[in-house]
């Protein structure tokens, strides 16, 4: 039954007074006659709670940036993804996707559409000559270009010329106002036609011909301007909007804020008495006062004398709070007031605000924050269930951009998805997938669970696969490389041998045995180093030579790194 009817029930006899059957009617009370009429103050009236109740606030904001995972982009080819990347990273996509959770979760309704960018020229009428607008020497005449042309010289209502920009880069996202906004929708087939009121300060600027709106509204809004009618929306033109029950609204969708305005007028009444306590009942008021004893102080006294000694000595103790009163006689003092706290409906209040966030369905622990909804497997599927018609939405308006933007500009941006939405703290259901990899659930499943794109992933797989091939080759042919030469030689000296024609020595063996004996000798005193080589000459003089050349080579680099040789 509508609100408005509900002060239109009489339950008392026909002769019974309008007060009587006013609170008689047990559909009847105060804050019901403050809701809204209709759906324009409706919404409204869902902004002021929106903009007024921090807890809503905060639960709408977490509510629609939660499922907002990254995109996963449905083509093979590699160009055209990154293509789509780049026209969703220009257009601020998810930006763009909170600010339409903002409308869907407080009005119930966002309307969406696409601005292509053009650029506006006028054409005289006389000589045909054309001039960009923002050269032009023009006056704006309701829809009406007055262009003095440069060329010719006379002044005419110039042809408006609008060429567009075929850059997918400029194209621009409106959120069209919903107040805004009127429908006619058929109920048997669902088809509705949308209708723009333009605003007030859109016609405003478009009165005084700013370059602003001359430039760039699109032509039909300046005819609507002209006309003082409203813009009938085309296909460029985008409704999403929450589950409605048949009889209310048609066409429309109802806000989830609905269920909370009630709970929000009880919630300002509440704090306006907060307001009231705090001004009247916090600071008490003192009062000094002679305190009266077995003889009246006022017989034998001044009491203007006393009042004017008090004020200065409480003046002084403003200055100084060390400072220590007389007073002539005994002296009272009573405070009235500061009972404030003990008034406060604090309680009340923290009720209604999570009353407000059960209205709308916000889990507590999304603003209060807790575990509860972390460790509950059914809180988790009942939130996810509750999100995805949401997503599923979202993901069908993304898609409809790409198709508007691929049909405007032919283009071929490929339709996207969002990964598949689940809490990002439901665990066990990731390690259950994980361990299922290759073994029931496949691994495209078990990526996408992860956050991660299949796509991103096999070609990421297949660098890494071509990179270690490429190291295991190198290392094939580097260990060839090795085998051969070892092989060789073992042949060289194979046939060295059976020619008798070993060489005595191993060059590269030799020295690096000198080098390890001329450290041993270095290591050593001097006068058993002297008699090691000695020793060492008399039996291979061939070795005794290297390892002192070794020995000099030695001292000569510890000289140079200034150390002090041995």
């Amino acid at each position: 039954m509508p609100i408005q009817s509900f002060t239109n029930l009489s339950t008392g006899a026909s002769n019974s007074t309008k007060f009587t059957r006013l609170y008689n009617n047990q559909f009847f009370d105060y804050l019901s006659e403050q809701l809204p009429k209709d759906q324009k103050a409706m919404m409204q009236w869902c902004e002021v709670v929106y903009y007024n109740s921090p807890a809503i606030v905060n639960g709408i904001k977490k509510l629609i940036s939660y499922p907002i995972t990254d995109f996963q982009f449905k083509t093979e080819s590699p160009t055209i993804r990154e293509e789509t990347k780049k026209l969703l990273q220009s257009l601020d996509i998810t930006s763009h996707l909170i600010q339409l959770g903002i409308d869907y979760y407080v009005y119930g309704n966002a309307f969406r559409g696409i601005y292509y960018p053009f650029t506006r020229f006028l054409q005289c009428p006389v000589c045909n000559t054309r001039v960009n607008i923002k050269q032009a020497n023009y006056s704006l005449k309701k829809d009406k270009f007055i262009l003095t042309c440069g060329n010719c010289k006379n002044s005419r209502a110039a042809t408006i010329k609008d060429e567009h920009q075929y850059d997918p880069s400029n194209i621009r996202l409106i959120n069209w106002d919903p107040k805004q906004v009127d429908l006619l929708s058929n109920p048997v087939t669902g088809a509705t036609n949308y209708y723009y009121t333009l605003p007030k300060a859109l016609q405003q600027g478009l009165a005084r011909g700013e370059e602003i709106m001359a430039a760039t509204l699109p032509e039909v809004f300046l005819k609507a301007f002209a006309q003082q009618k409203q813009v009938q929306f085309n296909d460029n033109f985008y409704h999403l909007k929450t589950a409605s029950v048949a009889g209310y609204s048609s066409g429309w969708g109802v806000s989830p804020l609905a269920p909370a305005l009630k709970l929000y007028l009880y919630n300002s009444i509440l704090r306006k008495s907060v307001e009231s306590i705090g001004i009247e009942h916090i600071t008490p008021q003192r009062i000094l006062y002679p305190q009266g004893t077995s003889s009246d102080p006022s017989l034998g006294s001044s009491m203007g004398k006393w009042k004017e000694q008090i004020s200065v000595a409480l003046e002084r103790w403003r200055q100084d709070p060390n400072y220590t009163m007389l007073a002539p006689y005994p002296t009272g003092v009573a405070n009235i007031g500061g009972q404030g706290r003990g008034f406060m409906p604090t309680a009340e209040i923290q009720q209604t605000d999570k009353d407000m966030l059960l209205a709308l369905d916000i889990p507590l622990e999304f603003v209060y924050g807790g575990l509860q909804l972390e460790t509950s497997s059914v809180a988790l599927r009942v939130l996810e269930n509750q999100l995805k018609p949401y997503v599923s939405q979202l993901t069908r308006y993304v898609n409809w951009l790409i198709d508007n933007i691929n049909a405007k500009y032919k283009k071929n941006f490929c339709q996207i998805k969002f990964g598949d939405f689940t809490l990002a703290d439901d665990v066990m259901k990731r390690q259950l997938l994980m361990s299922m990899a290759g073994q029931g659930a496949s691994l495209s499943t078990v990526q996408e669970a992860l956050g991660l794109d299949p796509e991103e992933e096999r070609e990421k797989t297949f660098d890494d696969n071509i990179k270690s091939f490429k190291e295991n080759k190198k290392m094939e042919v580097a260990q060839a490389k090795v085998e051969k030469d070892i092989t060789a030689r073992a042949a060289e000296r194979e046939m060295a041998e059976a020619n008798d024609t070993v060489p005595q020595y191993d060059q590269q063996k030799l020295i690096a045995m000198a080098q390890m004996k001329a450290q041993e000798m270095l290591s050593v005193p001097y006068e058993q180093r002297r008699s090691l080589l000695a020793q060492l000459s008399n039996e291979d003089y061939v070795m005794y030579a290297l390892v002192s050349a070794q020995m000099g080579s030695m001292r000569k680099t510890i000289e140079e790194e200034g150390g002090q040789p041995q």
